[in-house]
């Protein structure tokens, strides 16, 4: 696929390719993009697979401490080594929430994931959901 350009040098039609090398914004700009739940998911980060704990089962906090609040797995995050979401991750738990079985089932695995569905670029080989560590 492209788009028909004209080549002033040679004088002839060529099709012009594009090509996504990096998107980057804030929380809620990069759920649209990546259609995840964003700041009120449960796995709210794109990149590393934190869990944030919900106090009114409506916002959800993400909490590194969690020795004090009451059946809180894990006990603590080290903010030096988060658990990472790679690329096959986020492919597979997309995969469940697209093909689960009864819409109860598709709202509860998008609520558990912080994911809608695919996005569509994150499923041609070219494009990678994985993330270099930030320092």
């Amino acid at each position: 696929m492209g788009v028909k350009a004209f080549d002033a040098v040679s004088l002839s039609l060529f099709l012009l390719h594009t090509y996504l090398i990096l998107a980057f914004g804030d929380i809620p700009a990069m759920a649209l993009i990546m259609r995840m739940k964003g700041q009120n998911g449960i796995s709210p980060c794109r990149i590393c697979d934190i869990k944030a704990i919900s106090f009114n089962l409506k916002t959800h906090y993400v909490l590194l401490r969690r020795d004090k609040v009451p059946g809180a797995q894990p006990r603590r995050y080290n903010p030096s080594n988060l658990p990472i979401r790679t690329h096959n991750k986020l492919l597979k738990q997309a995969s469940k929430v697209e093909m689960a079985s009864t819409s109860a089932k598709c709202e509860e695995h998008a609520k558990k994931y912080s994911i809608k569905a695919h996005n569509t670029g994150c499923t041609m080989k070219m494009i990678s959901l994985d993330w270099l560590p930030v320092f």
